[in-house]
């Protein structure tokens, strides 16, 4: 569907942009956004609107659900209690009066919660009764209203709006109308929304109503507040004057010390200029057009104060005359051609003291920095259109830009070649020289960079470069900056070296070798701290000065070969570009020989009676793969030819103690004797 045209629609000026005099911006005063459409009466409450609610079809200028829906202006008009503008009554009570603000588009018609207070004291300080208009802009909303009197009491209601677009009032909401359709999501949408009004407040009598605070709640929209109190009109005084003589292209401002109810604390302004009667304008200031020419300019001045009707003044109409014209057309002198210059003369205008300003343009493209009157064309400007844009001014008129016809300029060769070259060998310590490469165009002076990786080296500007130990591993090249007047600078970077080599690893400190030195026991390496970053070692173990097969790791476990000797730690640290660095760590002190643990002792099984076979068992070792040697002990003493796993117990055993005891032998290891508990005195 084709959006409607908003019937309150302003005509706008697309010729050139309104600007706001600095003037009243200086004086610190509050411009609000637009005054009152013709012939419509204004909200007492429009000071304390804070949001834009009501909109036009088509215009997407303004958003009450925070998803781009809003009432739409045209229809709310066609229904009687909901026009924007009208002074209307509650349904069923005629005491009751309200205004819906939205009489023009794109300005505040309603106020969303967030906690603020309002004035009220001007008009509802007489009232006995209050109702809220409004609704929720998501599902049904109840919140606290707090109204405070002038005696420093307040009092909370608990106010419920119900939905925009329900069909079901809550907290006992009356519709005050519908409209068909609403905005929403670009387009209009066939779905029945409107607003609601609560039931009456009955207001204290011990005290007269000073403000309202509302609650938090973004969705709860409220557009009037009905009464029964006639609303107080903001008492101001004076009139608007204009200047007597106003001419196209004038700035007109107004002093801000001569509005009426300037006097007044608290007054704000909006501004409403217009041409013939149209409207034109909102702006605090206005420039005059060359369509005005010989019409009546006239402003509306509308002073806002909370809690007040805005009151009104208009200026007496002044006829527009004719202001300063170009008596000659703007013109480029000069060749096209690069480094030549080109100029454009003072114009000459119908008013003395105008000043020019000027903007060079390379087809269409602002040229930076050119500014002035005169232009030296460089290469950026070649085979491009040449203009120039005019800005005449004069104090207390407004601007008259006019642009000179287009000056082609001839395109001219380009700036090329240069890549430059690097020779010398690729180590540290020796010296690169960089090389220009040819340049298509004579008279070019190079200036060089030497970067590592690609990252410029600090200080290495100039055309030879000393490699240094920060350069071991990484690609050395050079990057050319040739530089001719009137064109850009032509940057080339030469390929780079291959990994420059020779490089040095400092050590910080050496590796160690942490551990006991005992057969069986771990040995660890503590890494060496280098110097380069990012360098890799290998490890070998050593027995005395030679090398133990397969010991390359990070960690050793001394073996039964190495008992008596000295181990250490041969490290190698490699990185590209750097020379292979072999370091030898301290030797360890004599490989002692391990120790082997008993985790269970041996033990004796069988009844200890003559005759009777008793066996032993062996018990439970670290490390594994022990050798074990078997005796048996009666009341402690060794029995001859008693050396096997299992024993008979013979007549000479009766009413002694049986015993086993295990010899535990491993190479490199200590040998343990264990001995078993003793049996109970063997019987015959």
């Amino acid at each position: 569907m084709a959006p409607r045209q908003p019937r309150a629609s302003l005509r706008r000026r697309t010729a050139s942009a309104l600007t706001t005099v600095g003037a009243l911006l200086a004086a610190g005063m509050v411009v609000a956004p637009a005054a009152q459409a013709l012939g419509t009466q204004t909200s007492w409450l429009e000071a304390a609107y804070n949001a834009t609610s009501i909109g036009d079809s088509g215009a997407s200028n303004a958003d009450f659900d925070g998803l781009g829906g809003y009432f739409i202006r045209d229809l709310m008009a066609d229904v009687p209690a909901l026009t924007p503008g009208a002074d209307n009554t509650l349904p069923g009570d005629a005491s009751m009066h309200y205004v819906l603000g939205g009489t023009v588009p794109g300005v505040f018609d309603s106020v969303v919660g967030k906690s603020q207070s309002n004035d009220v004291s001007a008009t509802l300080g007489h009232a006995t009764k209050i109702a809220f208009i409004g609704a929720a802009s998501i599902a049904t909303q109840t919140s606290d209203v707090i109204l405070g009197y002038a005696d420093g009491t307040s009092q909370t209601v608990s106010v419920t709006l119900t939905d925009w677009c329900s069909d079901a009032p809550a907290g006992g909401n009356s519709s005050l109308g519908r409209t068909p359709k609403r905005w929403f999501q670009g387009s209009e949408q066939a779905l029945s929304c409107g607003l609601w009004y609560t039931p009456t407040t009955t207001l204290r009598t011990t005290s007269t109503l000073a403000s309202i605070t509302w609650p938090q709640n973004q969705n709860f929209h409220v557009f009037a507040v009905a009464t029964d109190a006639t609303p107080a009109v903001l008492p101001v005084s004076g009139t608007v004057t204009l200047p007597a003589s106003i001419g196209v292209g004038h700035a007109v401002a107004l002093d801000p010390q001569d509005l009426p109810g300037s006097d007044l604390e608290g007054v704000t302004y909006g501004y409403t200029w217009k041409v013939d009667g149209t409207a034109v304008s909102t702006s605090a200031g206005y420039v005059v057009h060359e369509a005005d020419l010989g019409k009546a300019l006239t402003v509306t001045v509308t002073a806002h104060r909370s809690g007040y009707v805005p009151a009104s003044v208009t200026s007496a109409p002044v006829t527009v005359q004719a202001g300063f014209q170009a008596v000659t057309a703007p013109q480029v002198e000069g060749t096209a051609g690069i480094g030549e210059t080109l100029t454009i003369g003072q114009g000459q205008y119908t008013e003395t003291g105008v000043t020019e300003a000027y903007q060079w343009y390379a087809d269409g493209v602002p040229v930076p920095g050119a500014t002035s009157s005169s232009l030296v064309v460089a290469y950026a400007q070649t085979g491009k259109d040449l203009t120039v844009r005019v800005t005449a001014s004069k104090p207390g008129f407004g601007s008259l830009v006019r642009e000179t016809g287009v000056v082609a300029v001839p395109q001219a060769p380009a700036l090329t070649g240069g890549t430059p070259r690097v020779s010398g060998t690729p180590t540290v310590g020796a010296t690169l020289t960089a090389t220009p490469g040819s340049y298509s165009l004579p008279g070019v002076s190079v200036a060089y960079q030497w970067l590592r990786d690609g990252a410029a080296i600090a200080g290495a500007a100039g055309s030879t470069y000393v490699l240094t130990q920060a350069d071991a591993g990484t690609r050395v090249s050079v990057r050319a900056v040739g530089t001719k007047a009137l064109y850009d600078p032509l940057v080339t970077v030469s390929a780079p070296t291959a990994v420059v080599g020779g490089g040095k690893i400092g050590v910080t400190r050496g590796p160690a070798v942490s551990g006991t030195a005992a057969v069986g026991s771990r040995l660890s390496v503590v890494p060496g701290v280098y110097s380069v970053p990012g360098v890799k070692a290998t490890y070998q173990w050593l027995r005395g000065s030679a090398a133990i097969p397969g010991a390359t790791g990070a960690t050793y476990t001394a073996r039964p070969a190495d008992k008596g000797a000295r181990l250490s730690l041969r490290t190698t640290v490699v990185r590209t570009g750097f020379t292979t660095l072999t370091l030898t760590s301290g030797a360890t002190a004599p490989v002692k020989a391990g120790k082997i643990v008993v985790r269970k002792k041996p033990k004796i099984k069988g009844k200890a009676k003559v005759g009777k076979k008793l066996k032993a068992t062996k018990g439970k070792y670290t490390p594994g793969g022990v050798k074990i040697a078997y005796r048996w002990l009666r009341n402690g003493k060794a029995i001859k030819g008693a050396s096997k796993k299992t024993y008979k117990v013979s007549a000479k055993d009766a009413r002694k103690k049986l015993s086993v005891r295990v010899k535990v032998k491993k190479a490199g290891y200590k040998k343990v004797k264990v001995t078993s508990k003793k049996t109970a005195k063997a019987k015959r």
